[in-house]
């Protein structure tokens, strides 16, 4: 696989990996197994809610209430067409 990443991941790319009971690693699927760039973040399910821990910044913590929320932090924002209104 290539690296063919350029900008924050959109949704459809992001890999979620089990890697305990509470854990999960959130990765970008665009990029290829070697690359230390693929990996984006971490999710932990703790005290009833979905903390996050995203790599590029990692003193900086989310929680969330729930699991979409916190897979979602980690996906591109999504970019609407500006609808240009004459007055």
């Amino acid at each position: 696989m290539k690296n063919n990443a350029e900008g924050p991941c959109p949704a459809e790319y992001l890999l979620v990996s089990r890697i305990s009971v509470d854990e999960w690693r959130i990765a970008d699927g665009r990029l290829s197994d070697g690359s230390a760039a693929k990996v984006l973040g971490f999710i932990q399910y703790r005290n009833m809610q979905y903390e996050v821990l995203n790599i590029k910044m990692p003193d900086h913590d989310e929680v969330f209430a729930d699991w979409e929320s916190a897979v979602g932090f980690f996906a591109a924002p999504r970019v609407r067409e500006t609808a240009h209104v004459r007055r």
